[in-house]
């Protein structure tokens, strides 16, 4: 659907208070994309006014995004590219006490233990992992990411197979504690196995589930019947963000905070 205009201004007036250009053009034409790329500046906007962290929008070296420039939005699904002023652009947020720092990215491509590739619409990944690809050629994250959420702009109410597909992604992307590459990491740099990683595993999987925010955001609500599977895996649903003063949208920014509060 396409994108309502309050929500168009709203994504506007967020970039501006990050001093980024806030032109018409730099809310993107395709709805999908400006659904994703709204969700990922609210989670932003939201992580900045809390008091234990500090946000920044960043270019494709990691240098803060100069006044007025553009967000670069990802072009073609990949992983984190080289460092390189002309790779996209992508949320850092970190804690003001301590070492914890984070990135949020959009339509950043994830290696399961398949070795298939996930696409996640708005992820978080550790900083030493996204940098670890940035000094080097570029290369996909391993890993269940500690969020992850799938953005859905559709004037149809979401079936069960949307939770479904969720669940084929985050049972892939999980490295059990007896798993191969046996590095212990939740998050590393790739399926070969390197010291470059975040986090520790876990020996269930509802259990790793639980010990982070997955979601699935949408434009509109979800059919009858979702719930059960949902909730069992520990999947939330969040369903008409775009309504005004919308609950759910409340809701999911809140676990969000609750998920930073626990890292």
């Amino acid at each position: 659907m396409a994108i309502p205009l309050a929500i168009r201004r709203e994504l506007q007036s967020i970039f501006a208070s990050f001093a980024a250009s806030h032109s018409r053009t730099s809310v993107p034409l395709a709805a999908g994309k400006a659904f994703e790329v709204w969700l990922t500046m609210k989670l932003a906007e939201h992580t900045r006014n809390l008091p234990a962290w500090s946000v920044s929008l960043r270019d494709g070296r990691d240098a803060p995004l100069r006044a007025g420039a553009r967000y670069l939005l990802r072009k073609q699904r990949g992983g984190i590219l080289p460092a390189s002023r002309n790779s996209p652009s992508f949320v850092r947020i970190s804690r003001l006490r301590g070492s914890a720092v984070f990135e949020l990215h959009g339509s950043l491509q994830w290696q399961g233990r398949s070795n298939a590739f996930h696409e996640i619409d708005v992820s978080m990944i550790p900083f030493g992992v996204a940098g670890h690809f940035r000094g080097t050629v570029g290369g996909y994250p391993s890993g269940l990411p500690v969020m992850a959420f799938e953005c859905k702009d559709k004037v149809s109410l979401g079936p069960l197979d949307e939770v479904r597909e969720k669940l084929a992604r985050m049972f892939d992307l999980t490295f059990l504690g007896q798993a191969s590459p046996p590095n212990g990491y939740r998050v590393f740099a790739d399926a070969a196995g390197t010291h470059v990683g975040w986090g520790g595993r876990s020996s269930q999987y509802r259990a790793h589930f639980s010990n982070g925010v997955f979601g699935i955001a949408r434009a509109k609500g979800f059919q009858s019947g979702t719930k059960p599977l949902a909730e069992h895996y520990h999947v939330r649903l969040y369903g008409d963000l775009y309504k005004s003063g919308g609950g759910l949208l409340f809701k999911l920014l809140g676990d969000f905070e609750d998920c930073l509060g626990r890292l």
